[in-house]
């Protein structure tokens, strides 16, 4: 299995540089553990985001030992997307298994992978996802597997999303 990561570095294409649109569903899978206090905002700051005619859902997989998972059901009935948690009693291979597990249950054309701690700006989401959408009508990319990823640890890195191609 091959992974290809986008470079921060990689010479900008201007077509892809432009807003797209997004083609396709996306599922958000954000990765929590003791979130509670971040839930309402992450939620609140991606209804903002999300354009109203991208069909999404936020797949919370959930490792808390708090209150974490009783938080994200009552949030989860403010908003216009669906959101649902996956809350694991064994956190079997940590953030890594837990995001392995949201990709497990997405059924979308699209995936990112967000952190609920608000590192990742979830006004980044449409844009990040459409020029990987954007990316992919217009060129080879991807291959078979692949995930497209930036993130703070990236050299020269702003924190965003992370879209994720399902293996085609």
């Amino acid at each position: 299995m091959s992974e290809d990561l986008w470079s921060l570095h990689a010479p900008v294409d201007a077509e892809l540089a432009a807003p797209q649109a997004l083609t396709g569903s996306v599922t958000l899978i954000i990765p929590t553990f003791n979130e509670a206090g971040n839930v309402g905002e992450l939620l609140r700051r991606l209804g903002e985001a999300l354009p109203d005619h991208l069909p999404c859902e936020v797949l919370f997989v959930d490792d808390s030992t708090d209150d974490t998972p009783a938080v994200i059901e009552k949030a989860a009935a403010d908003h216009p997307f669906p959101v649902s948690v996956l809350h694991r009693e064994v956190a079997v291979g940590g953030l890594g298994g837990a995001v392995v597990e949201g990709v497990k249950r997405a059924d979308t054309d699209w995936i990112v992978v967000m952190d609920a701690d608000l590192q990742h700006p979830p006004h980044l989401v449409p844009n990040s996802s459409a020029r990987a959408s954007a990316r992919a009508r217009t060129s080879s990319w991807p291959p078979a597997t692949s995930v497209a990823a930036a993130g703070p640890g990236s050299p020269g890195a702003t924190a965003s999303p992370s879209p994720v191609v399902r293996p085609g």
